[in-house]
This record gives C-alpha cells, structure tokens and sequence, in this order.
C-alpha cells in the first residue's frame, strides 16, 4: 500500500507538480485522481464529492494531467489534436488549438 495513509488537498485552480523516486506511488495517485482505477479503502474528493458519484465526463472536466513523456502521433497536428475526440469538427479542433494557445503556431 503506497499510498496507505495519503492525506492530500489541493485548492481549486492549483498547479500541481507530483515527483518523487521510483516506485513512490506517483503513477497510483494519478490514476486514482483520474479515475482510471478505483481506491481500494479511503476516498477520493473533488469539491467534497467523492469522484465515484461522478461521471467519467464529468470528472475529465474538473482535471487535467500533463504526463513528464507526451506522445504525438505520426500525423497532422490537427489528427494529434482531435485523438481524444475523433469526431470533433475542424472548428472544434481549432478551438481546442486556440484554447491550447498552440493555434499561433500551427497555421
């Protein structure tokens, strides 16, 4: 249990940076912050609401991980862009771009 005994609280709108040595449980904590797996005993809370109410939609709203290794992928930067949402319009890429603050560049 790495994680056993964790007590974390992060403000609304904080910038967090997670390190530590291999093996400290970063990789557990994130994906017990997204969701990706469920905790075993404890909770976790966003807002004072325990993340298993909420939908995985929902969830991705409220948070965003910014992984140290990103991977493109051999392709456009606008296919790179829509990976996540593979229908989304080219307005809808572009906005994403613009949101991103990447569009500048990208034209």
């Amino acid at each position: 249990a790495v994680l056993d005994g964790l007590n974390l609280h992060i403000p609304a709108g904080q910038k967090v940076g997670i390190v530590g040595p291999s093996g400290a449980g970063k990789s557990t904590l994130i994906a017990l912050i997204q969701r990706l797996d469920d905790v075993q005993s404890g909770r976790v809370l966003i807002d004072g609401q325990d993340i298993r109410s909420l939908s995985q939609d929902s969830l991705r709203e409220k948070i965003a991980v910014v992984p140290q290794e990103t991977a493109l992928f051999n392709r456009s930067i606008a296919d790179n862009i829509r990976h996540g949402r593979p229908e989304a319009s080219d307005a809808e890429v572009q906005d994403a771009a613009r949101h991103a603050f990447c569009d500048g560049f990208i034209r």
